[in-house]
């Protein structure tokens, strides 16, 4: 296998096209180019999502969900504010970025 560089295209109109660069550092001089500060948000946003993969993985996905005790545990409880599990993913999305290329490149994944 070789890993594409662009890693995939985004055509949001004729003349207004993301090419998705498969380096990091690459991808956040192109947020950057779109929104100032927009890099750093992207930043903060992965970290969040690393902590909602990880407990979820660890925390909620192998429980056989045969009773609400299973969920007492101290770290999940006291991370439920940081899953925000009432939140919709398009307002977590917005708490981010501004510019809607970013705001749909960012929600894209939610289709799968």
């Amino acid at each position: 296998m070789k890993q594409l560089d662009p890693g995939f295209t985004v055509v949001f109109g004729k003349h207004d096209i993301l090419n998705i660069p498969a380096d990091y550092a690459a991808l956040e001089t192109l947020f950057e180019s779109i929104e100032a500060g927009s890099a750093k948000q992207l930043a903060l946003f992965l970290e969040e999502a690393t902590y909602k993969y990880n407990t979820g993985m660890n925390k909620l996905v192998h429980k056989p969900g045969l009773s609400l005790l299973e969920f007492a545990d101290w770290d999940l409880i006291r991370g439920a504010f940081k899953l925000q599990v009432f939140t919709s993913f398009s307002k977590h999305v917005r708490r981010f970025f501004k510019d809607q290329r970013l705001i749909t490149l960012m929600e894209f994944p939610v289709l799968f």
